[in-house]
């Protein structure tokens, strides 16, 4: 099971949490992963984003759901990044969403953070990151991923390179929240926003912001929890109904130089 720092303020800590709700979170396991590829495949099912980098999805659906696979297990085996799956309180088995946040920066709270995870966890993701990729680049070679176009994806991982330049230079120290997805069966039922409470708390904690990606749909979350759009994305795909864009949390007091 993942570490998680003493000073987590949600999930280290049993008081914070309303035993009493219907779902409740916990850190993410690598058994976790094949679930949590799923509600990604089936959240992003029929998006703009998802029909341009992944066009033969219909065609070839194991190869999308591969592709998460290997997208979440990337992230999880990064010292920084935090990942929580959301379950049902009555069955734990029952994966219903999952986020995983990534602590940038160089100041003091983010060293800390990447610190209190301990030597051999270091070391263990460190191999995990090894074998992935061994694993990865040998199931990719035995079996070419027919679902996605690779000139639409690196052209897509260009503009979020241009998005980055554009609206986070000016805030290098903060949380990004990477993935939050919620399996479509789960949502409208406050699970989002019991997922992004984890990183907002550890964020007003830290006294840094918070960023992220949001489509039409997420943007609609992220406002109601206090969230603000910096500005839209650098470029869409061509047949994009446009909404959502880049957006920003402040923690209360926050300053240029927080």
């Amino acid at each position: 099971m993942a570490h998680i720092s003493s000073q987590s303020p949600l999930l280290s800590n049993v008081s914070s949490v309303n035993t009493a709700s219907k779902y409740l979170c916990r850190p993410a396991t690598l058994g976790d992963i094949p679930i949590m590829a799923e509600h990604a495949t089936a959240a992003y099912w029929g998006s703009s984003i998802n029909d341009y980098i992944v066009p033969r999805a219909h065609l070839h659906r194991s190869h999308l759901v591969r592709s998460f696979r290997e997208n979440i297990r990337r992230r999880f085996v990064k010292l920084r990044v935090l990942s929580i799956v959301a379950f049902l309180a009555a069955d734990p088995t029952v994966v219903v969403a999952y986020a995983q946040f990534e602590r940038l920066g160089n100041d003091r709270a983010g060293f800390q953070y990447g610190r209190d995870r301990g030597v051999w966890l270091k070391c263990w993701l460190k191999l995990l990151s090894c074998w992935f990729s061994v694993l990865d680049a040998g199931s990719n070679y035995l079996w070419p991923d027919l679902a996605t176009d690779f000139a639409h994806r690196e052209e897509f991982e260009r503009w979020g390179t241009e998005d980055d330049k554009r609206y986070w230079s000016r805030y290098p120290n903060r949380w990004h929240a990477n993935s939050v997805v919620v399996s479509p069966d789960f949502q409208g039922q406050g699970i989002g926003k019991l997922l992004m409470k984890e990183v907002l708390e550890r964020a007003q904690r830290e006294r840094v912001v918070v960023g992220l990606s949001a489509s039409p749909h997420g943007e609609k979350l992220y406002r109601k929890i206090g969230f603000e759009m910096l500005g839209d994305f650098f470029k869409r795909p061509e047949l994009d109904a446009g909404g959502g864009g880049i957006m920003i949390w402040y923690p209360e007091g926050w300053t240029e130089q927080s």
